[in-house]
């Protein structure tokens, strides 16, 4: 879970290995449900995108893949992009 300016960021998946594995984001005022962050990310994460591996600072949130790959958004969440692929597990996010 990461908290980006209006909003919250949580991670889920179907189960615990990880199946279906996604973000969503729901503003902090307001009702209804949490919505998945698609743009500019995977369909599907292929694993659980763990606490620690979910960052962000005003605006910007960023995060990382059990893969390797890490996502950014300067919108709060609402679009992403790839900003590296890597070979190895992300294990923590953190912005300096």
């Amino acid at each position: 879970m990461a908290l980006v300016e209006d909003a919250i960021l949580v991670s889920t998946s179907r189960s615990e290995r990880g199946q279906e594995a996604a973000v969503y984001r729901h503003p902090l005022e307001g009702r209804g449900p949490f919505r998945k962050c698609e743009r500019g990310l995977p369909r599907w994460f292929p694993g659980n995108v763990n606490t620690g591996c979910i960052a962000a600072t005003g605006c910007f949130a960023a995060i990382g893949s059990p893969d390797g790959a890490v996502f950014v958004s300067d919108d709060r969440g609402a679009t992403w992009h790839l900003e590296r692929e890597g070979p190895g597990k992300v294990r923590c996010l953190t912005f300096g």
